[in-house]
């Protein structure tokens, strides 16, 4: 048997994602994202914001140089990725496929270092715990926000402010 080189031990049928990721101090950069085809708390295809709110403390992704990286969750601020890969059912116009009952706000999101995000954030909570202070009180360590054809993927741990627009 050959020995693994260190990237093939991290190989296991995925889905690849580009994405860009922006870590405490230090500048954005682009990497790949690898999702299980089958979700555990879902159907279909794990999404990123499944992987960011996942167990442990690290994730891999793989940089545009070909390096593995192994990034420490709490150490994201944001991971943008396309929004089909966080929002499937909605296929390309935003909203297509939306349950009913889905709450959307526009808000105005201000994170540590003083980036701002503009955008719609989408969840569906019991009647009586559907305000946007419950879903952001929620365990959940990042928030998603969907800007245009993006979903940006915020540590809800580096949130400064959130305003209703």
């Amino acid at each position: 048997m050959e020995p693994l080189t260190l990237i093939s031990d991290y190989r296991i049928p995925k889905l690849e994602i580009s994405a860009e990721v922006s870590l405490l101090a230090h500048p954005q950069k682009d990497v790949k994202l690898f999702l299980h085809e089958h979700a555990e708390s879902h159907a279909g295809a794990e999404r990123p914001s499944d992987l960011l709110n996942g167990p442990g403390e690290f994730f891999p992704a793989v940089e545009t140089s070909g390096k593995l990286v192994l990034l420490h969750r709490d150490s994201v601020t944001v991971i943008s990725v396309p929004a089909e890969s966080e929002f499937p059912e909605e296929g390309p116009g935003e909203g297509a496929g939306d349950p009913e009952q889905a709450s959307r706000v526009p808000v105005e999101v201000i994170i540590q270092g003083g980036t701002v995000i503009r955008g719609t954030v989408r969840f569906v909570l019991p009647e009586g715990r559907n305000r946007l202070i419950d879903f952001l009180n929620m365990t959940d360590s990042f928030l998603t926000v969907r800007e245009n054809g993006l979903a940006r993927l915020i540590n809800k741990r580096r949130l400064v402010r959130v305003t209703v627009i």
